[in-house]
């Protein structure tokens, strides 16, 4: 995988933090998102022990968003197209790293084509891309459109 223009073996990486002691560590194909069980810290604090253990093992610093099971659920049923529910593999949630200026929001708006639905929050952007997230000018220019790292969570993991 590439991240950034970073050469990631992403198994690899499962594999360092599981070194660092952390459990149950689990990568999810080459999308660079981890689940693992990690003892009583702050997420801020697990976020910053990643990102230097990816430093150390990699050379460079990936923004890490760390969230608890009880935040990511709350994402998740947060999600406000519940209807598209049963068409899951189409239906997307991004952890937003910063939340995003209301002008930001405006112009990612106008990037989505008739059939797909974004809406975005403080903390997460949810995507319904009907026709596949690689078809979609949305999820392309995202990232550039709100100004901020996103990182990408399949609704359909929940």
């Amino acid at each position: 995988m590439s991240w950034r223009g970073e050469a990631v073996i992403w198994w690899q990486t499962g594999r360092l933090l599981a070194a660092l002691g952390f459990e149950n560590v689990q990568t999810y194909i080459a999308s660079g998102n981890v689940v693992l069980k990690a003892s009583e810290t702050t997420a801020d604090a697990l976020s910053e022990e990643v990102e230097g253990a990816i430093q150390s093992g990699y050379g460079f610093k990936p923004a890490v968003v760390a969230l608890s099971v009880e935040e990511f659920a709350g994402l998740a049923q947060a999600n406000p197209y519940r209807a598209a529910e049963d068409q899951s593999k189409w239906l997307h949630l991004y952890v937003l790293c910063v939340p995003p200026a209301a002008n930001a929001i405006a112009a990612l708006q106008h990037l989505a084509d008739n059939n797909e639905l974004v809406a975005v929050t403080q903390r997460c952007l949810y995507l319904f891309a009907p026709e596949g997230i690689g078809r979609s000018k949305l999820a392309a220019g995202m990232e550039k459109t709100l100004g901020l790292s996103t990182r990408s969570l399949l609704k359909h993991l929940v």
